[in-house]
């Protein structure tokens, strides 16, 4: 066996949530929809303003409202940007 050092804190449901999610969007392959998502999911399960939202993750608040604003395009569209085949147009 090999000891390790652990660091162990009790999370309420929320702060569990809040953490598995900022995880998640530190990932470095996370694609366009993946990261609005991602956002969604801090805005509507924990009730977080966009601002909130941008100071948790690094990001500034307009890209967060740039990336929740992908949820809007149709189904088609978000397939596309999910694949990143048009994400590079959009974003520029």
């Amino acid at each position: 066996f090999v000891e390790m050092p652990a660091l162990v804190k009790e999370l309420s449901d929320g702060e569990m949530i809040e953490l598995s999610i900022v995880e998640n969007l530190q990932r470095e392959d996370l694609n366009p929809l993946d990261e609005a998502l991602g956002y969604d999911q801090l805005v509507k399960q924990l009730g977080l303003t966009q601002e909130e939202v941008a100071q948790r993750v690094g990001r500034s608040r307009p890209h967060v409202a740039n990336m929740l604003r992908l949820l809007q395009l149709p189904q088609s569209l978000q397939e596309l940007v999910s694949r990143e085949t048009i994400y590079q147009y959009i974003h520029a």
